[in-house]
């Protein structure tokens, strides 16, 4: 995603705008991009069994005015604010291509703690 936000032309999409890091999920155009990459990785990769969808290393996360907003008004804080925009994108994934199994990086969901996790997700580490 760092790839993508460093262009100028998605600048708009960045959670903090000096840092091309993390990409904001209160947008509304950040679903209709991540949706759109998805399809291309798809189309480009029609065998694939899984699809990793990263969402690692979010160390800017609930910091624009939208992002600070909803984090406010969630009983979960930013671990809410993850989870939306994950859970969001895995939704449109299964919809969209019902055989194919989403993985992501772990590491944002350590200190997630598991109550909130419970039905939603089940982590999986490897070492």
């Amino acid at each position: 995603m760092e790839f993508v936000l460093k262009h100028s032309e998605w600048k708009v999409l960045r959670e903090v705008p000096t840092f091309p890091s993390s990409i904001c999920p209160s947008n509304p155009e950040t679903q209709s991009l991540v949706k759109s990459m998805i399809r291309q990785i798809v189309e480009f990769h029609s065998d694939i069994k899984y699809l990793h969808i990263g969402a690692d290393e979010v160390w800017h996360m609930g910091l624009c005015p939208q992002c600070t907003k909803r984090v406010g008004s969630s009983k979960y804080g930013k671990a809410s604010l993850f989870l939306d925009h994950v859970i969001t994108i895995t939704q449109f994934i299964k919809e969209s291509y019902p055989s194919l199994k989403v993985i992501i990086w772990d590491d944002m969901l350590r200190t997630i703690d598991l109550e909130i996790l419970n039905g939603i997700l089940e982590p999986l580490t490897t070492f």
